[in-house]
Parts: structure tokens; sequence; C-alpha cells
């Protein structure tokens, strides 16, 4: 028995989808491509859909992984929603990794040694009564010392 060949009377994902063009439509044909009002009336309103570089980048990892293997579903509209759902619950999360990714790449070794920055303000008798309770500045002040960090290669490395 050869064992490249398909164990199951499905077809395979490369016959179902055999290029990206097939895919996003089928994508955004869905119901659950474009945005999605959770409630009555509407509480939150969602949107989880993929940008088209993004799904053409999804389809060609999934293609690459999945692309000879038989599906795991007779019915071949419940597969295309499973997938369409799983890109729902999870694709919002994969695009935004993808973009962190993109800016920490984009880091230059002189942005990943900046240190934080702090800076003391000191008022006597200033006209407002300063509050706990809150990030505003006081108007007035009478010394402010700042300290201002920066990382080593090491760090900085380690960090990133």
């Amino acid at each position: 028995m050869n064992s490249m060949l398909p164990r199951y009377d499905t077809k395979l994902f490369c016959e179902i989808y055999d290029n990206a063009d097939d895919f996003i439509s089928d994508y955004k044909a869905s119901g659950l491509y474009d945005a999605v009002s959770v409630g009555t009336p509407p509480v939150l309103h969602l949107n989880n859909s993929l940008s088209d570089q993004e799904a053409t980048i999804l389809f060609y990892l999934l293609y690459a992984k999945y692309g000879n293997n038989p599906i795991a579903n007779y019915d071949e509209n419940q597969f295309k929603y499973k997938i369409f759902a799983t890109i729902f619950q999870y694709g919002p999360a994969w695009s935004k990794k993808l973009d962190i990714q993109k800016k920490v790449r984009e880091l230059t070794e002189e942005d990943i040694r900046l240190g934080s920055k702090a800076i003391y303000n000191h008022a006597y008798n200033p006209s407002t009564s300063p509050s706990t309770a809150s990030l505003e500045e006081l108007q007035a002040i009478n010394e402010q010392n700042t300290t201002n960090y920066k990382k080593s290669k090491l760090e900085a490395y380690t960090a990133l």
C-alpha cells in the first residue's frame, strides 16, 4: 500500500482550496467575516476580520501544512465554517502578534537601549492641595530631580 495516498473518502485540503483567491472569497462570504453585533440591543461591536493580506498569508500557511491532508468532515461546508470559526476566534490575536513582531524587528539598537525616565518634583507651599489619587502634576515646583536610565547592550537584547 502506498503511504502517500489519502486514507479517507474525503477531499484533500488542496482540492477544496487550490488558490488564495477562492479561500478569501469563501471567507468573505461567510457570516463570520464582517463585524458582528453581540446582544439585543447590540452591546458590543466586534470586528474580527482579517485583511486580504493577512488572509492570503493564512491561506499559504494552511496550504503548506495541510495541503495534501484529507479534511476531517464529509460536509465540505462544515469544514469551511470550522476554519472560519477558528479564524474568528484566534485571527485577531494572531494579527496583533504579527504587528507586534514587525514593530519589535524594526527597533534600532538605540531604541532598545533607552531606559525609563523618572522625574521627581517638589513644591514648597503650593497654592493647590495635592491629591494622592491623581496623576496630575502640580502647577508650581521649587525643585526637580530627574533620573535617566540607559540599558547595557546585553540587558537591552535580553529585554527584546
